[in-house]
């Protein structure tokens, strides 16, 4: 068993941080269509309640497929994944795949 695996308990709570859902105001978000901006806040800006809410929510193999296809993480959400999910790099789109505009500063 994975190290960090030990924090997250699914099960535990439905609930995220509603400073990581600033945008969807004082409504409940759906779920379902929101699903790709909502697993990517709690993995860039998340606590491990946060973790434990969307393991609760969409289950580990959701949380996953959708990680693989997201295109923006940063490399210290990248690590992490990687090593709570015990994963590669190169199974990430945000890894194979270079950005088409590279910052002004790069």
């Amino acid at each position: 068993m994975n190290f960090l695996r030990k924090y997250i308990t699914p099960k535990s709570s439905s609930f995220i941080n509603p400073a990581l859902l600033w945008d969807f105001g004082n409504i409940e978000p759906d779920y379902a269509k929101s699903k790709k901006i909502i697993i990517w806040r709690v993995v860039e800006y998340g606590t491990l309640e946060d973790w434990n809410a969307i393991i609760n929510i969409y289950g580990e193999e959701n949380i996953v497929m959708t990680i693989k296809q997201l295109s923006g993480l940063s490399q210290r959400s990248l690590n992490f994944v990687c090593k709570l999910f015990d994963l590669k790099k190169s199974d990430f789109t945000c890894y194979t795949k270079p950005r088409w505009r590279k910052a002004h500063w790069i």
